[in-house]
């Protein structure tokens, strides 16, 4: 049986909040000096912007199949290079570039050396339409981002949702290229379900079109590659044209994670029955959590660790306060010697650690760690969020099961709040994937990325103004 590809410029997007295969940044900065960048894949199609075609029936390829001929002056070493290439690149999905013999009744790909740059259309044309690989052009990596624009996919960076993932520093930018960082509509283009590739090999990298030699596209979160070098299609690009193929614009909803990232999912030190929640035991006084900063962090990070307390929760009473006298000796001590983000549930008599090792220097990671520390646990340990979300136990890792337990009224309590999909507390659709699926499904869809929060949610901020009788933070909220 023979798949027809019906992808209109099957674009890579993501519709995720985070791309599951990376780690938190330690720091947003784009002063980073840039190496000479090659610009050739970036301003790479003919078509005009305008002229997307993603809904258009005349930009589809057919039949699985997509014919080329090779002309043009080409060594032979660089024909080596393209056959292999394509012979190769797409072994794993249903794609099947296939060297014409009839050339398909006159629908196919000319692959020459006859323009200047790598440049070709996006999409199926419906006749003979051209690949160029001019001079710096005949490599793996760019025969295959070529071709699959031609099959149908753009940037990756265009991708709508894509402000979630990454900074887009316009004053880094050449002016006349500020185009090639515009997002497309939704209504035009699909990510079939999957998440925002840092390591598709439709991505841009991270110096595209400096104008001073600065970064233009900064990463919120790690990548797992070099971004924009890679030279094989990543396990995310092979799903969407394998999902493109099957004539669905939507994967399962359960198949869309790239890898485990749990790194604020097993972040408590406390065993978990001494939460402290309910218990007022564990609550700091006078609302107050004193801390020092020690280990071995940079000048940015001390900044960013002080800002996020300084200014995170604002809407509350909870104040974070550096110390001078240690108050009394109850005191938070902010370390990085040890891997991961790590932190005890509420209020310890004397010193308590709270771990920020590499990858947990960012805002939302230091306020969900202090958070722990103020007294609180997980969202989805909620009592009744079997409400809201659905726990997924098969995609998730059996000794990690433990981490989806439902704690006792009892121990807990949100003080009357409605549950908080948006919460900073609360664990990623992906946390302790056993299989690449997801762990975790909201019943309704969130107005967040879930699991992916800077800041505190407003039922956050009330959940503590209630836990810590801020009275007249109450008043101010009716």
């Amino acid at each position: 049986m023979r798949v027809t590809i019906v992808c209109t410029l099957c674009y890579v997007l993501a519709v995720l909040v985070r791309d599951s295969s990376s780690r938190m940044l330690r720091s947003t900065e784009n002063e980073a000096g840039c190496p000479d960048d090659d610009y050739k894949l970036y301003n790479d199609l003919l078509f005009t912007r305008r002229r997307n075609g993603l809904s258009n029936p005349m930009f589809h390829w057919s039949k699985g199949i997509v014919c080329f001929v090779i002309s043009g002056n080409f060594t032979a070493d660089e024909v080596l290079i393209i056959r292999t290439t394509l012979n190769t690149g797409f072994r794993q999905t249903c794609l099947k570039p296939t060297e014409c013999v009839d050339c398909c009744d006159g629908d196919y790909i000319e692959i020459s050396n006859n323009g200047m740059g790598c440049l070709t259309n996006a999409g199926h044309l419906g006749y003979r339409q051209d690949i160029f690989l001019g001079a710096g052009c005949v490599n793996r990596r760019a025969v295959l981002h070529l071709f699959l624009h031609s099959v149908g996919f753009l940037h990756e960076i265009t991708n709508p949702d894509r402000d979630q993932y990454v900074d887009i520093i316009e004053d880094n930018i050449d002016p006349d290229q500020l185009y090639n960082f515009d997002k497309y509509s939704s209504q035009f283009v699909t990510s079939f379900g999957q998440p925002f590739d840092y390591c598709s090999i439709m991505q841009y990298s991270e110096c595209a079109f400096s104008a001073n030699g600065k970064k233009t596209i900064v990463p919120k979160w790690k990548p797992d590659c070099d971004m924009g070098k890679v030279e094989s299609l990543s396990d995310i690009d092979i799903r969407k044209i394998d999902f493109c193929s099957a004539g669905t614009t939507e994967a399962p909803v359960e198949e869309v994670c790239a890898t485990p990232f749990y790194r604020l999912a097993k972040d408590i030190r406390r065993p978990r029955k001494r939460n402290g929640l309910v218990d007022t035991e564990y609550r700091w006084k006078n609302a107050t959590i004193c801390y020092i900063i020690t280990g071995t962090f940079t000048e940015e990070e001390q900044k960013t660790i002080r800002t996020s307390l300084a200014t995170g929760f604002v809407g509350t009473c909870l104040r974070a306060i550096e110390c001078k006298d240690c108050c009394g000796g109850d005191y938070v001590f902010i370390k990085n010697d040890e891997p991961g983000c790590l932190s005890p549930v509420g209020r310890v008599d004397g010193p308590q650690e709270l771990n920020l090792g590499e990858g947990c220097t960012e805002k939302g990671t230091i306020l969900h760690e202090t958070l722990h520390a103020a007294g609180f646990t997980h969202e989805q340990n909620n009592p009744n969020r079997d409400d809201y979300v659905i726990v997924l136990e098969e995609n998730v890792i059996p000794d990690e099961l433990v981490n989806f337990e439902k704690f006792s009224p009892d121990y807990v309590t949100s003080f009357g709040a409605p549950y908080d999909v948006c919460s900073i507390m609360h664990y990623d659709e992906c946390s302790f994937s056993v299989n690449g699926k997801k762990t975790l499904l909201p019943k309704e869809p969130p107005n967040c990325t879930m699991g992916f929060i800077n800041e505190l949610s407003p039922i956050d901020r009330l959940k503590v103004n209630l836990m810590y009788n801020c009275t007249d933070y109450l008043l101010d909220c009716d």
